[in-house]
């Protein structure tokens, strides 16, 4: 499988595999109750973070290409040179970003923010401007785009896992996941998204 083979609909936010619509990462953790619940906060403030979580992540797929980004809105300021920090303290180095992953044999699909090389080891990071890190939920979606990446790139395995939490002030916290503990309770959600949709 290619990663040219599967047709993503971001508005619709579905991926589809030869006509065959198969689940995201973010549907099986809904369907598990894993997945942050946001029914509290005013749509007009989730809709205000939506927008500023896109600008920051083209901001930041920019930075990873090697490029130096104009901030237009002074809001996303912070995130941008929080992100431009951790680059810079860590070393880190971008293989990939945004790019579509589907498990080969479990057949759901994601798209992690990142993977580069921190410490010398190929790790997934997700990137995160919200005004919390959920960690426990952010840590089973990256175990879901590990185990995701590996079934496609089986010499070139994911060594671990971390969330970047990118602050307005400028600061960052990276928080470094059990990636084995990860990957287990992601394979117990998807069995709960599956058990749910049986017939």
């Amino acid at each position: 499988m290619l990663h040219s083979d599967i047709v993503f609909d971001s508005e619709l936010h579905r991926y589809t595999l030869n006509g065959l619509p198969l689940p995201s990462v973010s549907a099986v953790l809904s369907a598990a109750g894993l997945r942050t619940n946001y029914d509290a906060i005013p749509p007009a403030i989730l809709e205000k973070a939506r927008r500023r979580g896109v600008a920051v992540h083209a901001y930041t797929e920019s930075i990873d290409h090697g490029d130096d980004p104009v901030v237009e809105d002074p809001t996303h300021t912070g995130y941008v040179t929080a992100y431009r920090s951790f680059v810079r303290d860590s070393g880190y180095e971008s293989i990939v970003s945004e790019i579509i992953v589907c498990h080969a044999e479990l057949l759901y699909c994601g798209m992690p923010d990142a993977v580069g090389r921190l410490n010398e080891r190929r790790t997934i990071v997700d990137r995160k401007a919200t005004a919390v890190l959920d960690k426990k939920g952010t840590a089973i979606q990256c175990g879901a785009y590990a185990l995701a990446w590996d079934s496609m790139h089986a010499d070139q395995p994911i060594e671990q896992i971390a969330g970047l939490h990118l602050k307005r002030d400028g600061s960052y916290q990276l928080v470094m996941f059990d990636i084995e503990e990860a990957k287990r309770v992601w394979l117990c959600a998807y069995e709960v998204y599956r058990f749910k949709r049986r017939k």
